[in-house]
């Protein structure tokens, strides 16, 4: 993922992705935005391609696809522009004579803290009015599928991620993938138990692909 590249992903080396009901892994070096692909059984002339293929293996059922957004992440490292949720980040692309364009199925939060020096305990909180975490479904056959939410009520998703206490000051960005839909947003965020951000929430469209 690389923000100066106008918000490019990037595959990298041994990417997996699920292809009609069979897995197919990269050939690509490192960060290109295009890649070879290769499997074993797979029909590439139709049908679907899902990434990651951890969450599609076993959540896809004919055209529906099932996608569950976790309620919780533990960062163990970061490095400003590949992330360790980009595992959860889900995507989608029609295949055809072999080819597939991934698009994305929902949207992500970006949390971003400028020249960041806390170190220790940190747990940030996303709170929602509408539901973001759990269960969500799309037919993949609909012309523009998303994962999207329509259920009221709060939600809360939590990040923690333990700061080592030599770390310099740096920028520290967190990617969380959300549904889409219109909903109220506030995140909060606390190291060592002391409150240190809590602004209002937002009311915002959230589409397809944004980088909210």
């Amino acid at each position: 993922f690389d923000k100066a590249e106008g918000w490019s992903f990037f595959w990298h080396k041994n990417d997996q992705i699920w292809v009609n009901g069979e897995s197919m892994t990269t050939l690509a070096e490192d960060k290109s935005k295009t890649a070879d692909f290769e499997g074993y059984g797979v029909d590439t002339d139709s049908g679907y391609a899902v990434y990651p293929l951890v969450k599609a293996q076993d959540n896809v059922n004919g055209n529906q696809l099932t996608w569950n957004f976790p309620s919780s992440y533990t960062y163990t490292a970061i490095d400003g522009i590949f992330f360790e949720s980009s595992q959860e980040i889900p995507m989608y692309a029609i295949v055809d004579n072999g080819k597939a364009t991934f698009r994305h199925l929902g949207a992500i939060l970006a949390v971003k803290m400028n020249e960041w020096d806390f170190t220790g305990k940190h747990v940030f909180t996303l709170r929602s009015s509408k539901k973001i975490s759990g269960q969500f479904s799309t037919d993949l056959s609909y012309p523009i599928p998303e994962l999207e939410t329509t259920t009221e009520g709060e939600d809360v998703v939590t990040i923690t991620y333990e700061r080592p206490d030599n770390a310099a000051s740096s920028n520290i960005v967190f990617y969380v993938p959300i549904p889409t839909g219109n909903y109220t947003l506030k995140p909060t965020i606390e190291v060592e138990g002391i409150p240190y951000y809590s602004p209002d929430g937002k009311s915002k469209t959230i589409g397809r692909g944004d980088i909210v």
